[in-house]
Protein backbone atom coordinates (compact mmCIF):
# COMPACT_ATOMS: atom_id res chain seq x y z
CA UNK A 1 0.00 0.00 0.00
CA UNK A 2 3.01 2.09 1.35
CA UNK A 3 4.67 1.02 -2.28
CA UNK A 4 1.68 1.75 -4.71
CA UNK A 5 0.96 5.54 -2.90
CA UNK A 6 4.90 6.31 -3.51
CA UNK A 7 4.61 5.18 -6.89
CA UNK A 8 1.19 7.32 -7.64
CA UNK A 9 2.93 10.25 -5.82
CA UNK A 10 6.26 9.99 -8.24
CA UNK A 11 3.85 9.63 -11.40
CA UNK A 12 1.89 12.51 -10.54
CA UNK A 13 5.05 14.57 -9.59
CA UNK A 14 6.80 13.44 -13.33
CA UNK A 15 3.59 14.79 -14.78
CA UNK A 16 3.31 18.03 -13.37
CA UNK A 17 7.16 18.07 -14.61
CA UNK A 18 6.75 17.22 -17.69
CA UNK A 19 3.18 19.43 -18.29
CA UNK A 20 5.15 22.67 -17.27
CA UNK A 21 7.78 22.36 -19.51
CA UNK A 22 5.46 21.74 -22.43
CA UNK A 23 3.67 24.73 -21.26
CA UNK A 24 3.20 27.30 -24.59
CA UNK A 25 4.36 30.80 -23.79
CA UNK A 26 3.07 33.39 -25.91
CA UNK A 27 5.08 36.43 -27.00
CA UNK A 28 3.11 40.08 -27.51
CA UNK A 29 5.18 42.43 -30.06
CA UNK A 30 4.57 44.91 -32.54
CA UNK A 31 7.30 45.50 -35.21
CA UNK A 32 6.90 49.13 -36.50
CA UNK A 33 9.11 49.46 -39.80
CA UNK A 34 9.33 53.53 -41.68
CA UNK A 35 8.68 53.22 -44.74
CA UNK A 36 9.82 56.12 -47.54
CA UNK A 37 7.69 58.28 -49.72
CA UNK A 38 8.35 56.90 -52.61
CA UNK A 39 7.62 53.38 -51.39
CA UNK A 40 4.36 54.69 -50.32
CA UNK A 41 3.40 56.46 -53.96
CA UNK A 42 4.73 53.16 -55.36
CA UNK A 43 2.42 51.40 -53.32
CA UNK A 44 -0.64 53.48 -53.52
CA UNK A 45 -2.81 53.33 -56.79
CA UNK A 46 -4.69 56.52 -56.36
CA UNK A 47 -2.38 59.18 -55.13
CA UNK A 48 -4.56 63.24 -54.84
CA UNK A 49 -4.60 66.61 -53.87
CA UNK A 50 -6.91 68.09 -51.68
CA UNK A 51 -8.11 70.93 -49.00
CA UNK A 52 -10.04 70.48 -45.99
CA UNK A 53 -13.31 71.66 -46.17
CA UNK A 54 -14.53 71.06 -42.99
CA UNK A 55 -12.71 70.14 -39.31
CA UNK A 56 -15.25 68.27 -36.43
CA UNK A 57 -13.11 68.70 -33.32
CA UNK A 58 -15.25 66.64 -31.02
CA UNK A 59 -15.35 63.70 -33.30
CA UNK A 60 -11.67 64.34 -34.66
CA UNK A 61 -12.73 64.23 -38.30
CA UNK A 62 -11.83 66.07 -41.52
CA UNK A 63 -13.60 66.08 -44.72
CA UNK A 64 -11.26 67.01 -47.75
CA UNK A 65 -12.61 68.24 -51.28
CA UNK A 66 -10.52 66.54 -53.33
CA UNK A 67 -9.26 68.71 -56.35
CA UNK A 68 -6.21 66.90 -58.66
CA UNK A 69 -5.78 63.88 -59.05
CA UNK A 70 -1.73 62.96 -59.30
CA UNK A 71 -2.16 59.24 -59.91
CA UNK A 72 -4.88 57.02 -60.93
CA UNK A 73 -8.26 58.65 -61.44
CA UNK A 74 -10.40 58.84 -58.32
CA UNK A 75 -14.27 59.47 -58.74
CA UNK A 76 -14.57 60.63 -54.96
CA UNK A 77 -15.42 64.66 -54.76
CA UNK A 78 -14.81 64.52 -51.06
CA UNK A 79 -13.28 61.94 -48.50
CA UNK A 80 -13.79 61.80 -44.75
CA UNK A 81 -11.16 60.98 -42.52
CA UNK A 82 -11.01 59.94 -39.13
CA UNK A 83 -8.14 61.49 -37.45
CA UNK A 84 -9.22 60.18 -34.01
CA UNK A 85 -7.54 56.68 -34.90
CA UNK A 86 -3.94 58.00 -35.40
CA UNK A 87 -1.12 57.10 -32.43
CA UNK A 88 1.40 59.12 -30.52
CA UNK A 89 4.89 58.74 -31.95
CA UNK A 90 7.54 59.77 -30.40
CA UNK A 91 5.66 62.82 -29.88
CA UNK A 92 6.14 63.80 -33.13
CA UNK A 93 2.38 63.44 -34.08
CA UNK A 94 -0.77 62.71 -32.70
CA UNK A 95 -4.62 63.15 -33.53
CA UNK A 96 -4.47 66.07 -31.48
CA UNK A 97 -1.86 68.07 -33.49
CA UNK A 98 -3.16 67.20 -36.26
CA UNK A 99 -6.62 68.46 -35.33
CA UNK A 100 -4.83 71.66 -34.43
CA UNK A 101 -2.77 72.07 -38.10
Amino acid sequence: MVRSRYGLLVNLIVCAILLSLCRIEVAHSFITRDYTLQEVLDACTNVVFGRAESVDHEKQRVIVKLEENVKGKSELSHVKINVAVGQLKAKQTSPAMLMEK
